[in-house]
């Protein structure tokens, strides 16, 4: 959590350092327009989960590999020149291999989960079509594992990023980009209660018109 706040802060520093310096007109990146689109993102992260039974009631801990594809529609609006905010829901997939570090001897457990959520966010294009993004957002899922156990599924995320604008014409963008993304999830069961944080990077390809 202290990495992500700290690469949060640099980010904000740097966009502070260069908000004088207005973007060209000439990108449809001016203040009052709307930028419509979206964001393709795959992600693998490890984490850490504390896992309550609740008959018999007892705790472990459990290591898990997660691999994600999500679909991001978004919609903003430029507040000023090279500065807009918006907001945009989530449709994601993830699958999941979990291991009991307390009862190592037990076979490894999988399973997979869809989820749909929504996030704000905040983003600045450079003059050189660099931008910096900041998105803070709440997935919710039901997954499935092995034995057909079913739980319901709580995500809030924290996810600064960069990237660079490669503008096919002046109204469409292409733009990859970088993410470092903070995890802090909860999942409830009938007979099991687990919570966890995870921190991954994760690669972006995002799509955008401008009007």
């Amino acid at each position: 959590m202290r990495n992500l706040i700290c690469f949060s802060l640099l980010l904000l520093a740097v966009n502070l350092n260069l908000y004088s310096q207005d973007p060209p007109l000439n990108k449809p990146i001016a203040k009052g327009n709307l930028i419509t689109g979206g964001d393709l993102d795959f992600g693998f992260s490890n984490s850490i989960s504390e896992i309550t039974y609740l008959d018999p009631v007892y705790t472990s801990e459990s290591k898990s590999t997660n691999l994600s594809l999500s679909i991001n529609p978004k919609i903003g609006y430029f507040i000023t020149n090279g500065l807009a905010i918006g907001f945009m829901p989530s449709f994601e997939y993830r699958h999941s291999k979990y291991t009991n570090q307390s009862i190592p001897e037990l076979d490894p457990n999988e399973g997979h989960g869809i989820g749909t959520g929504i996030s704000i966010f905040i983003k600045y294009y450079l003059k050189n079509c660099i931008f910096f993004e900041l998105e803070s957002g709440y997935t919710s899922y039901k997954s499935k594992s092995t034995g057909d156990y079913v739980s319901s599924n709580r995500d809030f995320k924290i996810i600064p990023s960069f990237g660079y604008a490669i503008f096919i014409n002046q109204k469409v963008s292409i733009e990859p980009k970088i993410n470092y993304e903070f995890h802090d999830s909860l999942s409830d069961s009938p007979d099991v209660r687990s919570n966890g944080q995870s921190n991954k990077f994760s690669f972006t390809m995002g799509f955008n018109i401008f009007i």
